[in-house]
């Protein structure tokens, strides 16, 4: 069994980490029947979502924007997707707050209203761009190439801990296709391999602006893994920024749904962000439910703890506080240490699921977040 680095430094720091039993005491019998049976199945979902491209095209997607000399004036309304690369060591909660403090500081902008306009203009469809190392940002490498009404970014390598690795090795591209009508803004975003015969994730988002925000939707599949459906919405004013969003993740094999519900609201002082995350039967019913604090929040920075309940088949298994990623407690409500095995082992794979799917959906809607605006 392998984690990511942050899931390792949760459940492997010496010190740092203390997990605790649930059910009916120390001595009493679990919730979770068949933990093993459940660990596959999020065993699947962390599959799904590391494959190398699929996880280079979550990594990069807040990059994947043409150079701001391409681009007209209007403002990018869903910006907050995907402001930035992820930092070094950042969770995906803390990189969530950075967007939403982006979205909050467009809110003059957005509280004039907003039209519908062309996402990708004229002037670069066709276009190829390519990874620049000095710049840390996409150029534009050739004005031909790429799709007739749509944009190519070429996809690089990360590492586990999801960093580009130098030197830069090509795993695939990312093609944008705009696909929009008069009454709503549609991308239509495929990742393929590096010689275009393998499509990894085919999706579409719509858009739809609003006087002081947008809701926006994708759906779409991970070619032979699994099916998504997301929801987003967002809005803002001079000094706040409230966001929803609803997902729901069916894994082909073995047969398991998920399901994400987060609603969030920040200040400039700081923030939260409330997460249901559920994995639904056939199989145990395992659900996280809980909030990410953070405080404060700016545009370097962002400091996250959490407080949660897990439960099993609808009975308490778990609670965990801490700093995600260097310190997380989980108790029962005994306070009793839980020993290493396979009830343990699910947990691990639990929290990291919970921070593959958050940050899958939220990469989901970078490339729109940067290109939305258009001419």
């Amino acid at each position: 069994m392998s984690y990511t680095p942050v899931v390792r430094r949760l459940i492997g720091a010496a010190g740092l980490v203390v997990f605790a039993a649930c059910g009916e005491g120390a001595n009493g019998p679990t919730p979770l029947t068949d933990p093993a049976a459940t660990s596959a199945r999020l065993d699947a979902v962390h599959s799904a979502l590391a494959a190398p491209v699929v996880r280079s095209f979550t990594r990069f997607s807040g990059g994947i924007v043409p150079p701001a000399a391409g681009l007209g004036p209007a403002v990018s309304l869903v910006a907050v997707a995907s402001p930035a690369l992820a930092r070094p060591g950042e969770s995906p909660y803390a990189l969530s707050a950075r967007r939403a403090l982006r979205l909050r500081e467009l809110a003059p902008e957005l509280s004039t209203g907003a039209s519908l306009v062309q996402i990708i203009p004229d002037t670069l469809r066709g276009s190829v761009f390519r990874w620049d190392s000095a710049s840390s940002g996409y150029y534009r490498a050739a004005p031909g190439g790429g799709p007739a009404n749509g944009v190519r970014f070429i996809l690089y390598a990360v590492d586990e801990a999801g960093q580009i690795t130098y030197p830069l090795t090509e795993v695939g591209y990312v093609d944008l296709l705009d696909e929009s009508t008069e009454t709503s803004a549609r991308l239509h975003i495929n990742v393929r391999s590096v010689d275009g015969s393998l499509t990894f994730v085919d999706y579409v988002v719509a858009i739809t602006p609003a006087a002081n925000g947008f809701s926006a939707a994708a759906s779409g599949s991970i070619t032979g893994a699994l099916s998504f459906a997301v929801t987003l919405s967002a809005s803002a004013t001079q000094t706040a920024v409230t966001t929803a969003v609803d997902a729901t993740l069916d894994v082909a094999s073995p047969v398991t749904r998920v399901e994400l519900h987060e609603g969030a609201t920040f200040t400039a002082s700081g923030g939260a962000i409330s997460i249901d995350f559920r994995l639904s039967p056939p199989g145990e019913t395992v659900q996280l439910q809980g909030l990410f604090t953070v405080s404060p929040v700016t545009p370097d920075s962002a400091a996250v703890t959490v407080n949660a309940t897990i439960r099993a088949n609808g009975r308490v298994l778990a609670t965990v506080q801490g700093s995600p990623p260097h310190e997380l407690t989980f108790r029962d409500g005994e306070g009793t240490p839980m020993p290493g095995g396979p009830v343990l082992d699910m947990l691990g794979k639990l929290m990291q699921a919970v921070g593959d799917v958050f940050e899958f959906i939220h990469g989901l809607f970078g490339p729109v977040g940067n290109l939305f605006g258009g001419v």
